[in-house]
């Protein structure tokens, strides 16, 4: 699997380089993004989306719905995903349904780890412009005052001739295997009962 930077997919799509969510117009859009019709990209990172997708094809969920973001997803819309495994290395997941579901509970919220938990209240506090401490913001999120908006990505299909062209452009890159071509998977947005009865929301992968 090859690894694409942000500026890179600016370079070869269009588009931008820094916003999760990224429009294409067409006085940007390269010759190939005009060739496989990109128009629509999102670009989580597992950093603040642990339970986005790891490998291509597989399903997950992003959080995202703070701020302007507050009313994407409410339709469902189709994407191209790219997941950041850092903030230089970009996975191509493939073509994605990108649906808002449920928000996380209280149960799931308390799963994530301190790291990505703080984080998300300094997102929410820079976002929503709440004035509250960070402190504050997240014991409201502890108590479930505050709760963290959910997105399910469902893989709809996996283009292998786009990402060995966006592989060709990077020709620095040493040869690696190509990913598996990913059957059509739907996604679950229900719950899963985990060790010790916790709730937690899981991605339903078919083999």
């Amino acid at each position: 699997m090859v690894y694409f930077s942000r500026p890179f997919l600016q370079q070869h799509l269009g588009g931008g380089s820094q916003v999760l969510i990224v429009e294409i117009r067409d006085h940007s859009a390269t010759p190939l993004a005009k060739k496989y019709a990109v128009r629509r990209l999102i670009c989580p990172t597992l950093k603040a989306n642990p339970w986005a997708p790891e490998k291509p094809g597989m399903n997950g969920y992003m959080f995202v719905g703070l701020g302007n973001e507050e009313n994407t997803f409410i339709q469902p819309e189709e994407r191209i995903l790219f997941v950041g495994l850092d903030e230089k290395k970009f996975m191509l997941a493939g073509k994605y349904e990108a649906k808002r579901v449920a928000p996380l509970t209280v149960m799931e919220w308390a799963s994530l780890s301190a790291a990505v938990r703080k984080g998300y209240c300094e997102a929410t506090k820079r976002k929503n412009k709440d004035s509250r401490s960070i402190e504050e913001i997240h014991h409201a999120y502890d108590i479930g005052e505050l709760k963290v908006p959910c997105v399910l990505l469902t893989c709809l299909e996996f283009d292998e001739k786009f990402y060995f062209e966006l592989k060709a452009k990077k020709a620095v890159t040493p040869p690696s295997s190509g990913p598996q071509a990913c059957k059509r998977r739907r996604g679950d947005d229900g719950y899963d009962v985990d060790q010790g009865s916790q709730v937690i929301r899981k991605a339903k992968i078919e083999d």
